[in-house]
C-alpha cells in the first residue's frame, strides 16, 4: 500500500534502536523517502521548539509553573524555562521537568559561563 521496499522496512525498524547517541544532543529519528532514495535521519530541535509542542504532562506542568510564578506570556515562560534547562546541564526534557516539579518553583539557574 505505501510502496515500501524490504530495505525501507529494515531502515524503519532501526529507528531509535541504534547505539548512535554518544556525544550527541537529544534528537529524534525519522524515516524519509524521496523517490527511490530513503534514509533514517536524526532531527535535533531547539529546546524552545520541543517545549512548544510537548505533550508530556510533567513537562507541561513545569512550564505552567514558570508561567504562573513569572506572571508572563507563554513565550516568555518557555524562554525562561529553556534558559534554566540549558544551565542545569540536564540533557533530557523529562528529568529537568521532574526537577522543576519537585522543587515547586522557578529555578533561576545561572548559565555555566556566568557562574564565576
Amino acid at each position: 500500500m505505501l510502496g515500501l521496499t524490504e530495505v525501507d522496512c529494515k531502515k524503519i525498524f532501526t529507528i531509535n534502536r541504534l547505539e548512535n547517541k554518544d556525544g550527541r544532543s537529544f534528537f529524534r529519528e525519522v524515516f524519509i523517502r524521496r523517490g527511490t532514495t530513503s534514509g533514517v535521519y536524526g532531527v535535533e530541535e531547539p529546546h524552545e521548539c520541543y517545549m512548544t509542542y510537548t505533550t508530556e504532562r510533567a513537562e507541561k506542568e513545569a512550564l505552567k509553573l514558570y508561567k504562573k510564578e513569572l506572571r508572563c506570556s507563554h513565550q516568555e515562560a518557555i524562554e525562561a524555562y529553556c534558559r534554566d534547562w540549558d544551565a542545569s546541564g540536564i540533557g533530557k526534557a523529562l528529568p529537568f521537568a521532574q526537577k522543576v516539579n519537585e522543587t515547586g518553583r522557578v529555578l533561576n539557574l545561572r548559565p555555566v559561563h556566568e557562574s564565576k
